[in-house]
């Protein structure tokens, strides 16, 4: 627990929000942090994840893409996929 919670607590301030937690998964681990690619993925319009990514930076407290925030964020979010996927 100890170093996983230390992981997933970068999360803290979205956890709650489903939809916040999943864009964020897909734009950091499977859209290289592009707006248009995550959209794709997401099948959402762009100005959607905009806005979602804007609502994160804003509850996190800083700009996605300011590192070493993000590389923690990063970390986070592909431990939190690893220990809820439902394959």
């Amino acid at each position: 627990e100890g170093q996983t919670g230390a992981c997933l607590g970068v999360l803290a301030p979205i956890r709650e929000d489903g939809e916040l937690l999943r864009t964020l998964e897909v734009y950091l681990l499977d859209a290289d942090m592009e707006v248009s690619r995550t959209a794709q993925l997401m099948y959402l319009h762009k100005n959607t994840i905009k806005y979602r990514l804007q609502r994160i930076s804003d509850l996190l407290g800083y700009r996605l893409g300011k590192m070493p925030e993000t590389m923690e964020l990063y970390r986070g979010a592909a431990i939190y996929r690893l220990l809820h996927e439902t394959h």
